[in-house]
């Protein structure tokens, strides 16, 4: 055997061996990647679990700022003045998981007032609640079929007292199930979660509370996988993935599932609220990437041994140099270069192995960037925004410095969507996410955290000019006139960073100061100063 054909063959092996390890580095990055996306459905999943938790901790603390109105204290009850607090109350949540209806009690369960006016002077049969009333429970959750409204819903029962701090009776606020469509449907949207999920909201039994694919299991059923699940937040974090083997014509499933917080304003319901997708929707993407890579890989693999064979001899040296190039992409290294001599075959499959490191970039960076990025604004999403909170929090911790924070909300944004259909909404958010980028510092961090919710980090700042800033910015929106939409207003909340304050904190406090500026009347802006800032 020839020379020549012993060092084709010998290139033609250390090709295929480079192209192995090309093979294998791709198949252990696209894992790498796999992971990050199913770290994304957790965080769905988590984020809408605690959406959940926070709306029924603010409609409990609702009923508990209702129950200490000096109307229902008053004896003997005036009916009347308590029937229109309690209008007062169903009209203030009209559209985001509204109250259908509320009720008071006295002690006998006997029904005072009712915003439906039904019922009134009847004793109360179906009270599920009324036990953990009577054990000693100021606030109860819990979920059942409403005996005056013949539907499933959630019960927020409070007991009212008296003067003497004694129970003088019960009100009872009604949310029905089929309202959390919305509710959870809103963070689904936020993260892009497209195809055919099902979400399930589960009770500490496993009973199915709310169910987006299947009505009928609403308080019937218990859900197939509540043991596993359980098991598994017992021994782990209270958020993870699983995967569940289904018929082969179905495909398997990914399961993610997020178990309600301990910790926070009471009443808690221990829920769980699971997120069932076909595995191949949920991956489709890194399916496709794997495929697009491997066929690079081969393609370039077998190129390289064509030419080896052609032209052993003059191409010994560079594929030397492509085998080192090939390995350092197989390491990782998307930054290697493989040098175009001349306008030979070799000089062609440097250009196309070049070219293919190139599109392993561009893909790393899109993914990168997808995992960072809002789709619709180009504005910093909740996982970017986290990144530049934790950094710029360590940067003002060491050196001392002020660090404000502001939360927006477009006012009625709902009804923008319902009035002019989506399209509309998506465009009047783009505007303001254009109008806030010509308001900030480049300094400053824009994101978009919610639905309608923007977030600005605004470091160097104190409190007082974050404040000055989100008025700026409340008036241009106010003077703005917004295509196909009109005129339309924000409601902002601001707050600066305590001595020792951690940046959950923060934000908590931020959404409670826009959650007041909506309910002082919106278009406005709310300070929420933390002893210890500095204004």
């Amino acid at each position: 055997m020839r020379i020549g054909t012993k060092m084709a063959l010998l290139g033609g092996a250390a090709t295929l061996l480079a192209g192995g390890a090309g093979v294998l580095a791709v198949w252990l990055a696209s894992l790498v990647v796999e992971r990050q996306v199913v770290e994304k459905f957790e965080a769905v999943s988590t984020y809408t679990m605690d959406k959940v938790h926070r709306l029924f901790a603010r409609r409990s603390d609702d009923m508990a700022a209702l129950a200490a109105d000096p109307a229902l204290e008053a004896t003997p009850l005036p009916l009347d003045a308590v029937a229109a607090k309690l209008g007062d109350y169903l009209r203030r949540y009209p559209n985001y998981a509204p109250y259908t209806s509320l009720s008071l009690f006295d002690l006998q369960r006997r029904r005072l007032a009712d915003t439906t006016g039904r019922g009134i002077g009847e004793t109360h049969t179906l009270s599920e609640y009324w036990p953990e009333v009577m054990a000693g429970h100021d606030r109860v959750l819990q979920v059942s079929t409403s005996e005056s409204l013949g539907q499933p819903v959630f019960h927020v029962a409070q007991v009212v007292r008296d003067p003497q701090r004694r129970a003088a009776g019960v009100l009872v606020a009604r949310i029905a199930v089929a309202s959390l469509r919305d509710v959870i449907g809103r963070p689904l949207r936020l993260f892009a979660v497209d195809g055919p999920f099902e979400v399930d909201l589960l009770d500490r039994t496993g009973l199915v509370l709310y169910a987006n694919h299947d009505q009928e299991r609403t308080l019937r059923q218990r859900h197939p996988l509540h043991t596993t699940i359980a098991n598994l937040v017992a021994s782990g974090p209270r958020t993870g993935a699983l995967v569940v083997p289904q018929a082969a014509a179905e495909g398997d499933r990914l399961v993610i599932y997020a178990r309600e917080p301990s910790e926070g304003t009471e009443p808690s319901g221990d829920w769980t609220l699971v997120i069932s997708i076909p595995e191949a929707v949920a991956l489709a993407d890194i399916n496709a990437l794997r495929r697009q890579l491997l066929a690079l890989v081969a393609a370039v693999g077998l190129l390289a041994i064509a030419l080896a064979w052609l032209l052993a001899r003059n191409l010994l040296r560079p594929i030397d140099a492509l085998g080192a190039a090939t390995a350092a992409v197989a390491a990782g290294d998307l930054s290697v270069q493989v040098a175009v001599n001349g306008k030979g075959d070799f000089a062609l499959l440097a250009q196309r192995f070049n070219a293919m490191v190139a599109d392993l970039r561009e893909l790393h960076g899109g993914l990168e960037r997808a995992a960072t990025t809002d789709r619709l604004t180009g504005l910093l999403n909740r996982h970017g925004f986290d990144d530049m909170l934790t950094r710029e929090l360590d940067r003002a911790k060491r050196y001392g410095s002020q660090l404000s924070l502001i939360f927006i909300d477009i006012d009625h944004f709902k009804s923008i969507n319902d009035r002019f259909g989506h399209a509309a909404g998506d465009q009047v958010l783009a505007e303001v996410a254009r109008l806030l980028q010509g308001s900030v510092r480049s300094t400053d961090g824009l994101g978009r955290w919610g639905g309608e919710e923007f977030v600005i980090l605004t470091p160097e700042t104190s409190l007082r000019d974050a404040a000055a800033l989100a008025e700026r910015i409340c008036q241009t929106c106010r003077s703005a006139d917004f295509a196909n939409v009109g005129r339309t207003t924000l409601s902002a909340g601001v707050v600066s960073l305590a001595p020792g304050e951690a940046g959950d904190a923060l934000l908590r406090r931020a959404d409670a100061a826009v959650y007041a500026a909506k309910a002082n009347g919106r278009d406005r802006v709310e300070i929420d100063a933390e002893p210890g800032c500095r204004s």
